[in-house]
């Protein structure tokens, strides 16, 4: 199965062979070194990361430690359609591409559907759901168009907003304020954290131990 998961990596048989002869190993010789690393799991898995547990009490220390990991932003759900204009655009290309956007904006603000509008003119990646950026907080959209969308409430369509990508129309759809993702909430995740954090020093320490009762020659 590991094998196999390898080899669907590849989009044919004549690629994989090709990528495997570049390594300088045969096919034998990888599935010798599949099985050893998964005895070596095995091994880790039975000695040390089924040992491995985390308390309540370490859980709750950390969140109250880590209180900033915790700060959910502000958050604005938003569509938005896109007429693209090239940063090199002469201003004739410009100024249609400003005349096709303030049309669509037109259409928007009369009340037409907005991710109906976005599918058929939008010239972004989001096209395909109706415009539909999803949430998105401070910092992960250029300025201009994050100070647009900040500024409007739900429900509210923007004018036309230029970006270094051209032009867009925007609608935001929902908002989330800042908020404390809850304890409760948290606890899985840093209950798992800790966790893969003991098991590695486990780990570190479980062949520490090993090597200092091997008996290593040299010849």
């Amino acid at each position: 199965e590991e094998l196999n998961g390898i080899k669907q990596r590849f989009p044919d048989e004549k690629t994989y062979q090709d990528a495997l002869a570049g390594t300088g190993i045969s096919e034998k010789e990888l599935i010798g070194k599949i099985t050893r690393g998964m005895a070596i799991e095995e091994l880790i898995k039975e000695h040390v990361v089924q040992e491995v547990t985390v308390s309540a009490e370490e859980t709750r220390t950390f969140y109250d430690q880590n209180a900033a990991m915790f700060q959910q932003a502000e958050q604005v759900q938003a569509r938005h359609i896109l007429i693209k204009v090239e940063s090199d655009a002469t201003e004739e290309v410009k100024t249609e591409a400003r005349t096709k956007i303030e049309a669509i904006q037109q259409k928007a603000a009369d009340g037409e559907d907005f991710a109906q509008l976005a599918s058929e003119n939008s010239e972004g990646p989001s096209r395909a759901k109706g415009g539909d950026l999803g949430y998105f907080s401070r910092g992960q959209m250029v300025k201009p168009f994050e100070d647009a969308c900040f500024a409007l409430q739900t429900g509210e369509i923007s004018g036309v907003v230029e970006t270094q990508f051209g032009f867009h129309v925007i609608k935001v759809t929902d908002r989330k304020p800042a908020s404390v993702i809850a304890y409760e909430s948290a606890q899985p995740q840093i209950e798992e954290r800790l966790k893969q954090e003991k098991s590695r020093r486990k780990i570190r320490e479980y062949v520490d131990g090993l090597r200092a009762k091997a008996d290593i020659q040299r010849n």
